[in-house]
């Protein structure tokens, strides 16, 4: 298996406000309003979409994506 990466996009002082993605195993740490402005995962944050996915062992969103495309 290949190792993951962490790479820490944004971070904010309120914790609550931080979303953990593990993207092709890739791991991204960034907030919802960042999110937001990105058209790929507006619909995910608009309607709470997050909470339907499934977490890895570290407690990451899984989203089975090429990481590439979001770095």
């Amino acid at each position: 298996m290949a190792s993951t990466q962490t790479v820490v996009v944004k971070e904010n002082e309120k914790k609550n406000n931080l979303i953990k993605l593990n993207i092709g195993g890739t791991e991204f740490v960034t907030t919802l309003q960042t999110l937001h402005g990105c058209q790929f995962f507006k619909e995910y944050v608009d309607s709470n979409s997050f909470f339907g996915l499934e977490k890895d062992e570290k407690g990451f969103y899984f989203l089975d994506r090429n990481p590439l495309t979001f770095t």
